[in-house]
């Protein structure tokens, strides 16, 4: 019998970002990881591109210092960018230049709070589908919109059979990413960085940006409470130290 997925591994690569540890949470992360990345290696390979973490500012700052094109400017918020902001901004930026010198069309990105439904291999199928009816001039699909936007969606947002027009305002945590949009946001990473990651590629940027429709997506893809799974950002969760990278720690790069 022919593999029906050989096609799709010739065109979808899938990065993940996952900091280590050997406390409770961050091993069942590992676990996320493990299960998703297992799911995934049917319809694609991993790029290996790093996760980045830091525990020292002073780390943050080098890798800045040595990678203008990540360019962090004064943050619009009323505070600086938490460290873990910055952090995952470095993993995508090593993750889609790494994407670029290759020859997939598609990279999926995921990080390690993610629900996948893995259940007689749901998402995993239900992905198949999904990738197949990809608009052509997508630059990034919100594979993940978090379940407390659903009522922002209404069907006059709908481009296709399986996706709208993005309507959630924030997470990162499940998305596609093609080549012409790694070129937009690498440039958008370039003209400087005010806001966090998904607050930057949810915006209005010039990004061609799409999103699984709502009964599309929660049988499938998910999150996991961050109330007891933690967070590599939020320092309030306690995974990661509280550190922020102030308006003076970018002026003196």
């Amino acid at each position: 019998m022919e593999n029906t997925d050989s096609p799709l591994k010739k065109r979808i690569c899938y990065n993940y970002f996952h900091v280590p540890g050997d406390d409770e949470k961050s091993l069942f992360r590992r676990g996320v990881v493990d299960a998703v990345s297992g799911e995934l290696t049917s319809i694609g390979e991993p790029l290996n591109s790093p996760t980045v973490y830091w525990s020292k500012k002073s780390e943050a700052l080098d890798f800045l210092s040595t990678n203008p094109a990540l360019n962090i400017l004064k943050p619009e918020m009323r505070r600086g960018f938490f460290i873990g902001e910055i952090a995952l901004f470095a993993g995508w930026f090593l993750a889609l230049n790494a994407f670029l010198l290759t020859d997939y069309t598609y990279l999926l990105i995921f990080e390690d709070d993610l629900w996948f439904n893995c259940e007689e291999n749901a998402a995993l199928n239900h992905l198949k589908k999904v990738t197949i009816d990809i608009p052509e001039n997508t630059d990034i699909v919100f594979l993940f919109s978090p379940e407390e936007n659903f009522e922002k969606y209404t069907p006059e947002l709908d481009v296709s059979q399986f996706f709208c027009t993005t309507y959630s305002n924030w997470s990162t945590a499940f998305t596609l990413v093609t080549k012409e949009g790694a070129s937009k946001i690498l440039t958008l990473f370039e003209r400087g960085i005010d806001r966090p990651l998904d607050a930057l590629l949810l915006g209005d940027t010039g990004i061609v940006k799409y999103a699984l429709k709502p009964e599309e997506q929660y049988r499938y893809f998910s999150l996991y409470d961050r109330t007891w799974i933690g967070s590599h950002i939020d320092p309030s969760f306690g995974l990661v130290p509280k550190l922020i990278i102030t308006e003076e720690d970018i002026i003196n790069l």
